[in-house]
């Protein structure tokens, strides 16, 4: 019975002792900035606290040891779902397909006579592109000469 207890206050002591010992580099940058580096696919990403979830990927710190940290517990991940429910139901209408004109057009005036206009007996300057004389052409020169 008694070496079990001294063998209970060795284990204390040993683990005790472990847990509050800083190595070398600890102490020498412990009041430094907090500067945790971690490897990521695009180079180094460095934070100024440790995250417990990226410490297989830890480069190198600077301040506390990122074990002096408390590790947060895991979020549960989200569950997915429906959206909630709405009262309405916003809808396009579908598309209705139509044939491709080819052929004579004579009869789809809308293809080939452009837009229409009200006829209510008002007369409207021509606008652009009305007719194709819109622009006189300008007179070709000769280039000048070289000499």
């Amino acid at each position: 019975m008694r070496n079990a207890i001294g063998l209970a206050c060795v284990l204390a002591l040993t683990v005790a002792a472990c847990g509050g010992s800083k190595s070398a580099y600890e102490a020498a940058v412990e009041d430094f900035e907090p500067a945790y580096c971690y490897q990521s696919l695009g180079g180094v990403t460095c934070h100024n606290q440790p995250y417990a979830r990226d410490s297989g990927r830890l480069i190198n710190f600077y301040g506390p040891a990122p074990a002096r940290y408390p590790v947060p517990e895991r979020a549960e991940p989200a569950r997915p779902g429906p959206p909630p429910p709405g009262g309405f139901v916003v809808r396009d209408p579908e598309p209705v397909p139509h044939p491709m004109p080819h052929g004579s057009l004579t009869d789809r005036p809308w293809l080939t006579d452009g837009p229409t206009r009200p006829d209510d007996g008002v007369e409207r300057p021509p606008e652009a592109g009305d007719s194709i004389e819109t622009a006189t052409p300008l007179p070709l020169e000769p280039p000048p000469a070289d000499d």
